[in-house]
């Protein structure tokens, strides 16, 4: 009786520690069927029954569901700074992050439903209609958009999510500021050169406060946009089916 539950502990133990590797990795776990004996691996199975599991969570706390490659996608998606690019397709990135992972967040949910709309309507085609038919275009652009998409969600939701108010001025930046007012002080007599330099700090350090209150409000701004697609995004992907 020992030895049956001390080899159940230790089959959930490795079954947990390869589902943690794998939500991680974003890759599938493959549960063999050998000679009546399941094993989890995760790699694909040599021999017998093969049923491939998928982790429900993505590195970003979505649904990895939403991550998946969508069908019939005709290349991969590569991302610049100022641009995501999938075949012929370029999806234009801005210089503020959040406001590229809030238009990703909405964008990726009505993508992957219009891929499925096309898909499907594609698969109903018969073989000869396929050849012709405008619907494998449309298929393939909407996945491409997907693609790009998940990439800049994958580079960065976390750290626009993650990104806790930093505070008005760095110690790098105070001592910047203080030694460009102790240059320009310099020419002044002792005293002068004393008033003129906590005169040039504190004008330089309520310049940097009120731009720094300033971006934390924009930030904020664009953060609230996240709850609505958040919550769906945390679901499973209705318009994706294995």
């Amino acid at each position: 009786m020992v030895k049956a539950t001390l080899k159940k502990v230790s089959l959930m133990s490795g079954l947990l520690c390869l589902f943690g590797f794998s939500s991680h990795g974003h890759s599938a776990v493959y549960k063999c069927q050998v000679k009546g004996k399941t094993v989890y691996q995760s790699t694909t199975c040599f021999n017998g029954k093969q049923t491939v599991l998928h982790p429900s969570k993505h590195d970003t706390g979505l649904h990895a569901s939403w991550f998946a490659r969508p069908k019939m996608l005709p290349d991969s998606a590569r991302c610049q700074p100022e641009q995501c690019q999938c075949g012929e397709q370029t999806l234009p990135l801005g210089q503020n992050q959040t406001e590229n992972v809030a238009a990703s967040l909405n964008a990726i949910i009505t993508d992957w439903q219009r891929h499925q709309n096309a898909y499907l309507s594609y698969q109903a085609l018969s073989d000869e209609d396929k050849f012709t038919s405008p619907l494998q275009d449309q298929v393939a652009t909407s996945a491409c958009s997907i693609a790009m998409h998940q990439a800049v969600l994958n580079q960065a939701y976390l750290s626009v999510l993650n990104d806790d108010l930093k505070p008005a001025l760095t110690d790098v930046q105070q001592q910047e500021i203080k030694a460009k007012c102790e240059s320009e002080s310099q020419e002044n007599s002792s005293d002068e050169a004393n008033s003129r330099l906590q005169a040039c700090i504190t004008r330089a350090q309520n310049e940097a406060s009120n731009n720094a209150q300033a971006r934390d409000e924009r930030i904020a701004q664009a953060k609230a946009k996240f709850a609505k697609p958040v919550a769906v995004l945390k679901q499973k992907n209705p318009y994706f089916s294995e």
